[in-house]
């Protein structure tokens, strides 16, 4: 916002119920998905206008976790190398299906192909097929 001859951005909302200490959240429509280091590691849905806490996962999930979001699907990398492929819903958290795909830690977002997703650990890089 400019006012007068200064620029400012001023807060539009904050919380206090959910961090993304090394995570990038995920916008998909007008909801906002993250992954939270507080209660070691939980998902969560927040309300990206108003900052409302639409729900929260399950804690102690992780340390971190790499998001991406597609048309119809989140998909999740816990640093465990547990790969979620999750609904991207307000109502609650949906899993629809988790792959162990690294047996090392990661930390870096997989790269989603049309026939499968690569995944890089503390060790290898690793490419899953859909065939």
């Amino acid at each position: 916002v400019k006012n007068g001859g200064q620029w400012t951005a001023p807060t539009v909302w904050q919380t206090r119920d959910v961090s993304m200490y090394m995570n990038s959240g995920v916008l998909s429509g007008d909801l906002l998905f993250g992954f939270s280091h507080l209660k070691k590691g939980q998902l969560f849905c927040l309300d990206a206008a108003t900052g409302a806490v639409k729900w929260l996962g399950s804690p102690r999930q992780g340390e971190n976790a790499a998001m991406l979001a597609s048309r119809s699907n989140l998909v999740i990398l816990l640093n465990d190398g547990e790969l979620i492929v999750a609904k991207p819903t307000a109502q609650s958290y949906q899993e629809i299906r988790r792959y162990t795909v690294a047996e090392n830690q990661t930390w870096a977002h997989p790269i989603i192909l049309a026939d499968g997703v690569i995944v890089r650990d503390s060790k290898n890089l690793i490419r899953w097929s859909t065939r």
